[in-house]
């Protein structure tokens, strides 16, 4: 306001001044003037800024953004209030719990900014301006929680298996490749007589589900999306992983030529990846008897691969691998009328 009032005072000042044939320099004189009346010390200073504010408001038809709170006394694109007015109205529009950092800023720099003319090299921002643009107004990266987790990782028994396990591919690593640290070029073993390189193979497993979600989020401090209650459709995969190939799956190369081969003579499978989607009218919950299908498929893309080669499975450990044998006693498949007696006497035991 004390801008504002200071180039009224001098708009008025300099115009009799202007009338003053003996005033050689009406603008000069009349913002010294307005200056000493409004109790500035450093008057030229004040006085100069007073002619800048005077041409910027008749360009822009508003005094300049003052710099108190500006970050080193320096101005950002989101002081501008078109492109804050452009900000809040797209992450208005957004879904609750979708707004990423990269989404943002890419809208910034490819809608906003050139909507605006500003799409000149200086006029762009980054990731991590985008970051600080949502913490400034307001958002922060939270995490969505959705159920109790138990760490077991440090009970005695899983520290005693792990040490065993430890010991275990101790003895496995002088058969195996080793890698150099920069290069990351393989160094073959040295092996004696009658001994074979071992490769290891290891398995995982997911599933996902058709309503995932991102765990962390942008949101204000009052805001929680709303999440489906059910899961959703399931996908589960497993798959297998090895040093030299990455995943165990045939090259374009090598599929080609298998194709050139007679059907009996081919491979079952080129891939040892298994994708299922189980659930209710759809595929079988994943089980022991599908993970030794796919293990099966597995050693025959892997002896294809990797001939005159030993090969160390690690499998997953997961309660779905469990199995008995076929003819093994086992309750659930029990009906209670003909098999009563059984139960009873098994229970007791």
């Amino acid at each position: 306001m004390m801008h504002f009032t200071a180039v009224t005072q001098y708009v008025q000042l300099r115009a009799r001044f202007r009338r003053n044939p003996n005033c050689k320099k009406p603008c000069l004189n009349a913002s010294l003037a307005i200056a000493r009346r409004m109790g500035k010390t450093n008057g030229a200073y004040f006085a100069r800024q007073i002619r800048h504010h005077e041409n910027y408001l008749l360009c822009h038809h508003r005094l300049p953004l003052t710099k108190k709170g500006a970050k080193h006394g320096q101005y950002t694109l989101l002081d501008n209030e078109s492109v804050l007015h452009g900000v809040r109205r797209y992450l208005a529009a957004q879904n609750l719990g979708t707004i990423t950092p990269r989404e943002f800023c890419r809208h910034v720099n490819e809608v906003i900014l050139p909507a605006l003319d500003l799409s000149e090299k200086k006029s762009s921002i980054c990731e991590r301006t985008a970051i600080n643009w949502l913490k400034k107004l307001g958002y922060a990266c939270k995490d969505v929680k959705k159920g109790v987790y138990h760490d077991g990782h440090e009970r005695p028994d899983v520290i005693e298996t792990r040490k065993n396990f430890l010991d275990q591919m101790e003895q496995y690593e002088h058969f195996m490749c080793k890698y150099d640290d920069k290069t990351l070029e393989p160094i073959p073993p040295i092996l004696r007589p009658g001994e074979k390189e071992h490769i290891l193979l290891a398995h995982d497993e997911c599933s996902f589900s058709t309503n995932d979600h991102a765990h962390r989020v942008w949101l204000k401090d009052n805001q929680q999306p709303l999440k489906a209650k059910g899961n959703g459709r399931g996908i589960h995969v497993s798959d297998w992983i090895c040093e030299p190939t990455g995943r165990l799956m045939l090259s374009q190369e090598q599929i080609a030529q298998q194709l050139q081969l007679l059907p009996e003579a081919r491979l079952k499978a080129m891939d040892a990846r298994k994708i299922i989607y189980p659930g209710k009218n759809h595929d079988a919950w994943w089980n022991l008897a599908q993970l030794m299908d796919q293990t099966k498929v597995a050693v025959d893309i892997f002896e294809y691969l990797h001939p005159e080669k030993v090969g160390i499975w690690l499998f997953d450990c997961s309660s779905a691998h469990e199995g008995l044998a076929v003819d093994a006693l086992n309750v659930n498949n029990m009906h209670q009328e003909k098999h009563q007696m059984l139960i009873v006497i098994v229970a007791a035991i």
